[in-house]
């Protein structure tokens, strides 16, 4: 069976997303060759958001110089892009990943599944690609959940954790997707910028999934020259270490900029990845041992 894609989100990431995923199925047997792009429209110099997209192939507020290619179609209709979507790429900010689930599920078919990251964009979507800044995750699923068939799943893209105060506790963006539409979800994180990724230039990350065979679809789909892939099973380390690598950059960012020097620097980056292992162990002593963490810090021992 061919597997149709979905992208939601339109920002840096979520265009650098659909432009790489585009170019990748144009020569695949496994994915339908158009690939649909869920795009909260907007007015830009007088012509829609989706308007530029579909007839000038630019996305004008994102990356404008960067060729969108033919095989993509743009909507602002939640239902059309993801009812039919068998992976759902997620490319949002976190902290809207609620309200993305929220809005997607009611729509997302049976198998399909996410990769963390409307209602005429995605129903037709076997693979949903999310790329939204996690703070719009909850808007997004909401919006769409209601319109995705049977069998798909999610990709997502989002660095991030979200605050649930209601129930006093911090949750990853592929719990939320998960728990909101009952689909799969699949993490793709590293260190990487849209801007480099849009411009070719080398570029790593690793996926994260407890499916393995999502996980390797994933690869296929996403993997290129200029793009290479890693797996791992431990889908809960690849995500927070996404989220909380950042704060130990800032750390060492500020011994960079005090002149204080590379021992000192060292020792940030290497106590501090222990304290994200520990404080990992403290948020989510129920997920067992996190492989991939211990990698990551026992590295700088």
């Amino acid at each position: 069976m061919v597997k149709r894609v979905v992208v939601l989100g339109c920002g840096a990431w979520g265009t650098a997303t659909v432009k790489l995923v585009a170019d990748n199925v144009k020569s695949s047997k496994e994915f339908h060759e158009e690939v649909y792009w869920y795009v909260r429209d907007e007015d830009c110099n007088g012509r829609s958001l989706t308007t530029w997209i579909n007839q000038e192939h630019i996305n004008p507020k994102y990356l404008p110089t960067l060729d969108i290619p033919s095989n993509v179609s743009a909507s602002s209709n939640i239902q059309k892009v993801v009812e039919e979507a068998d992976i759902i790429l997620v490319s949002y900010p976190s902290c809207y990943i609620l309200w993305l689930v929220e809005n997607v599920k009611k729509f997302i078919k049976d198998g399909a599944y996410f990769v963390s990251f409307c209602k005429k964009v995605v129903e037709e979507a076997d693979i949903i690609l999310v790329s939204y800044p996690s703070c719009y995750i909850l808007w997004l699923v909401e919006n769409v959940k209601k319109f995705i068939k049977d069998g798909a799943y999610f990709v997502s893209f989002c660095k991030g954790l979200i605050l649930c105060p209601e129930e006093n506790r911090i949750k990853l963006v592929s719990d939320v997707i998960r728990e909101q539409t009952g689909k799969s979800c699949v993490v793709v994180i590293g260190a990487t910028t849209a801007v480099e990724v849009a411009k070719q230039h080398f570029t790593e990350a690793t996926i994260g999934s407890k499916n393995l065979t999502y996980a390797h679809e994933v690869k296929r789909l996403l993997q290129s020259d200029y793009l290479k892939l890693v797996i791992t099973q431990d889908d809960v380390g690849v995500e927070l270490c996404g989220a909380l690598k950042n704060v130990v950059a800032i750390a060492a960012g500020i011994c960079h900029g005090l002149d204080l020097g590379d021992n000192t620097k060292a020792a940030v980056l290497r106590i501090g990845f222990w304290e994200v292992s520990e404080l990992m162990k403290e948020l989510f002593p129920d997920r067992g041992m996190f492989a991939f963490t211990s990698i990551f810090h026992t590295s700088f021992y």
